[in-house]
């Protein structure tokens, strides 16, 4: 996908280029490759993902780490998808932690498919459409998200075994 630059000061991108996390293809299993480039300054990112069995070999810019994705599709109760709203109004919804095989790379990490500000002692990265507050930035204490965390303690419980 190539988007046209928008008139105006763009200096923000070069940054924002710079700054995405790679790790965000871990979620999206259907890309392979992620070219990340700014024409105006001339600078690239190349993020890819290759699938090595049940793992998972993800290189950005001079690094690569294998990773393991765990997933499990969960079905919100009525009661949670009420206090989600609209956003997380679906039938079902994917959970998935994602954690380095060679050792913690950083401090264990909340997403809702981009990083927010909640760090946990959990290794990896838990990953799912939490519900936020408006800057997409913090979790929001309610019915869905405990349910969600009640469903990613059994994912998490699950696969040590095979971690």
């Amino acid at each position: 996908m190539k988007l046209p630059k928008i008139r105006g000061p763009a200096d923000w991108l070069g940054d924002d280029i710079k700054e995405f996390p790679g790790e965000f293809i871990l979620f999206s299993p259907h890309v392979g490759e992620l070219n990340l480039r700014d024409s105006t300054a001339g600078t690239m990112r190349s993020i890819t993902l290759t699938k090595k069995g049940v793992d998972v070999l993800l290189r950005a810019d001079d690094t690569q780490h294998r990773w393991r994705v765990f997933r499990v599709d969960h079905r919100p109760s009525d009661k949670a998808r009420a206090d989600a709203g609209e956003l997380a109004d679906r039938e079902i919804l994917p959970l998935l932690w994602a954690v380095p095989l060679r050792g913690r790379i950083t401090r264990g990490q909340f997403w809702a498919f981009f990083p927010t500000e909640y760090v946990t002692t959990l290794s990896g990265i838990l990953n799912a459409p939490w519900k936020l507050n408006e800057d997409r930035k913090a979790l929001l204490d309610g019915t869905f998200n405990r349910e969600l965390l009640q469903e990613a303690s059994h994912l998490i419980v699950e696969n040590l075994p095979s971690w």
